[in-house]
């Protein structure tokens, strides 16, 4: 039996991630969670038995910032996330 697992899908084309994890403490129950930064935007959601939301937040800027702060932490398994394109440019920064 499995207690824990989880799957994180990036894309680094248009910068975003997606979590999904699940949490078996017991035979007959589980949770799934799914966290996601798509576009400047975040959300995190869990659910019992996969169906029933229990926890969901979808707005804000708190957890957008959250979100951005989780994607930026994890870019160094992708190092090309940080190479200019057209979805993402460096600028200078100025005081």
């Amino acid at each position: 039996m499995d207690v824990y697992r989880r799957k994180r899908v990036f894309n680094n084309r248009i910068r975003w991630f997606l979590w999904l994890g699940k949490v078996k403490p017991f035979s007959l129950l589980w949770m799934t969670g799914i966290d996601q930064y798509i576009k400047g935007n975040g959300s995190f959601q869990i659910k019992l038995f996969s169906a029933f939301t229990v926890g969901n937040d979808t707005k804000g800027k708190e957890l957008d910032e959250a979100e951005l702060g989780r994607w930026l932490a994890e870019v160094p398994l992708f190092p090309t996330d940080l190479l200019p394109s057209i979805n993402f440019q460096w600028e200078q920064f100025k005081f």
